[in-house]
């Protein structure tokens, strides 16, 4: 993509995928920004059990995916844990995952853990927040070490 805008989208050119669209054909108010919020847990340390707000959103917004990319898989033994993700505003949150993403020794090293999404996509307000809820178990093995969470958001126009 090409072209020069200014900070209120007002462009002298746009030029996408080869095609040029003129001055003023876009406004802002039109344009939907997808991003991507990470939560992560460092590798070389057991992964516990906590519960952290870890984004906000300012506008209204939807949620596309959620992944959860391991770094040291639980390995022997019962050990494991899962992960939940919840979207909340003024009351309790509650999950946007149909169950929660479980990392155990069945998993191997570097892998990614797709989420399943209550709805398709989840529509989020200004104001609301996302939290991820880790829940450890397990008494024997070895505990999995590190991960990122990445959760892909579209923000509605303003």
């Amino acid at each position: 993509m090409s072209g020069r805008c200014d900070g209120t989208f007002n462009c002298d050119k746009l030029v996408t995928n080869q095609l040029e669209i003129p001055p003023g054909a876009i406004a802002a108010e039109a344009s939907v920004g997808r991003y991507t919020v990470h939560h992560s847990e460092p590798a070389g340390t057991a992964v516990t059990s906590k519960s952290t707000i870890f984004h906000h959103f300012a506008e209204a917004g939807k949620v596309r995916e959620v992944n959860l990319q391991l770094h040291t898989a639980p390995d022997g033994g019962d050990r494991q844990y899962t992960v939940e993700v919840k979207k909340g505003s003024a009351g309790a949150p509650s999950t946007i995952l149909t169950g929660a993403i479980t990392a155990d020794n069945a998993d191997t090293d570097y892998a990614v853990l797709v989420g399943t999404l209550t709805s398709s996509p989840v529509a989020c307000a200004a104001g609301d927040f996302l939290m991820i809820e880790v829940t450890a178990s397990g008494s024997s093995g070895t505990q999995g070490q590190g991960f990122c969470l990445s959760v892909v958001i579209d923000q509605d126009p303003v």
